[in-house]
């Protein structure tokens, strides 16, 4: 998005000292552009959000020399197709960052990091590791060394594109940006109690042969991020919030009423790993997620397998998922 350009590029860079002693910058926040100049050349920097299928239209008929796409993976390919096709410019320039985003089936791998295409492209590739990152001090740094093993280690520390063998979900997650879409929808939570789990909440809504879906994460005991999850919910128009039963004997379905909420309670006996591999598993090609959706819950279903440290954000989805999967509305 914009907003997330201006946070993840725009503002860092404004705040180093070699912008501001080389260059003199203009930023024009109300156009979205950036004017740079170092006394021979001006350069006008137009800053644009790619979040969808329909933000390719915002650069079509725009004539440019360069662009420069973060997280380029996260942008659906008609977007990142339609930028580069705007570089007439003689001397034109390409340059993408990202980090891993699992399969080497992923579009932007085979597009532009896979060795043969990149060679024939004439693509330079650069490989950062965790030790590259300078917000980071070395003790951090060895902590997250600490807690990662195979494929994870090789993905969030030495920064390699790899999928996570015997992984269900391979394709990437689909965006749209209407909320409207989950109103009248079902939520679930899965609740940490404590320790190194999370507290992931999803809502979805079944429209005929599509779920929509937004999900929310936080490292967090549920008890200090109820209020948040309940203020989504009622954004969303999803109720009731389905909350399992199992192991806190129905204390959260319970603290969510005592707040306002509508909440159902249910057992589970189905194998956490059945349920996934069966409803997850059978909807995913038709899920789409709501703009603004956490990385985080998304890259936990992406790195899912029988192995996986974590599972909260998948089981939260997997449970609503095996509930609609038992009815459709139709608009």
């Amino acid at each position: 998005t914009v907003t997330a350009c201006y946070r993840n590029v725009i503002s860092p860079y404004m705040q180093t000292s070699y912008a501001n002693k080389r260059y003199k910058i203009t930023l024009r926040r109300g156009d979205n552009l950036m004017e740079v100049e170092d006394g021979e050349h001006h350069n006008t920097f137009y800053i644009f959000g790619g979040k969808d299928e329909a933000s390719q239209s915002l650069i079509q008929g725009v004539t440019l020399a360069g662009v420069f796409l973060d997280e380029a993976p996260l942008m659906p390919q008609s977007f990142v197709n339609q930028a580069t096709a705007r570089c007439s410019v003689t001397g034109r320039r390409f340059w993408f960052s990202c980090n891993p985003a699992g399969s080497k089936e992923h579009w932007f791998y085979k597009e532009y990091i896979e060795p043969d295409e990149a060679s024939r492209k004439h693509i330079l590739v650069l490989n950062f590791t965790i030790d590259d990152n300078p917000s980071l001090s070395s003790d951090v740094v060895e902590s997250y060394k600490r807690m990662y093993k195979g494929v994870f280690y090789r993905r969030y520390i030495l920064g390699e594109w790899c999928g996570a063998e015997g992984s269900l979900f391979i394709d990437p997650p689909k965006i749209f940006t209407e909320q409207s879409l989950l109103w009248d929808g079902i939520a679930h939570i899965d609740a940490s109690y404590g320790g190194g789990d999370f507290t992931a909440f999803t809502c979805a809504k079944r429209v005929g042969d599509t779920i929509y879906a937004y999900g929310k994460m936080w490292h967090a005991h549920v008890d200090t991020v109820m209020e948040a999850i309940i203020a989504d919910a009622e954004r969303l128009r999803c109720a009731p919030i389905f909350c399992e039963v199992n192991a806190d004997k129905g204390y959260l379905a319970k603290e969510l009423k005592n707040r306002g909420a509508i909440a159902r309670m249910y057992s589970e006996y189905m194998n956490k790993y059945v349920k996934i591999s069966t409803y997850l598993n059978k909807w995913w090609p038709n899920i789409q997620f709501l703009d603004g959706t956490d990385d985080s819950y998304i890259s936990q279903i992406m790195d899912y397998t029988l192995e996986a440290p974590h599972d909260d954000s998948v089981d939260s989805l997997a449970c609503v998922v095996r509930q609609l999967d038992k009815v459709a509305v139709t608009l």
